[in-house]
């Protein structure tokens, strides 16, 4: 099939891939959560597999970053500047990047709480679901 240049103008819109980066980096960063529920309980075993986990949606959401960058079309009719999308692309990183350091932290220095800070503590967080 012959290729237009007309078509080759506008290149794949990267607002899907952009939306599935920022839907694992939530994923990444929901999961504090229970983590945080984990520490609080003092269940470390707990704790570790949930922040292995967040450690593994993170290395998704980089995945899918580096793809984005890729296929980020160079062309010359995007929506949006190129690199307003590579800074959104960057600060929605950041949120899995904060995730995983905050897990790997608590783990490591395994973060005990006591029971009137934990308590202060889990009112920051989003509701149990």
């Amino acid at each position: 099939m012959p290729s237009n240049p007309f078509l080759n103008l506008f290149g794949r819109s990267p607002i899907g891939p952009m939306q599935q980066h920022i839907g694992k980096a939530h994923e990444c960063a929901a999961q504090l959560v229970p983590f945080i529920d984990a520490v609080i309980a003092n269940d470390w075993v707990e704790a570790e597999r949930l922040q292995l986990q967040i450690s593994q949606l993170e290395r998704d959401a980089d995945k899918l970053k580096k793809d984005v960058r890729v296929h980020l079309p160079k062309s010359l009719f995007l929506p949006v500047p190129r690199s307003d999308l590579l800074e959104l692309l960057s600060v929605q990183d950041k949120v899995a990047n904060r995730a995983k350091d905050i897990a790997g932290l608590m783990l490591g220095r395994q973060i005990r709480s006591r029971s009137s800070s934990s308590c202060n503590a889990r009112w920051m967080l989003p509701p149990r679901r």
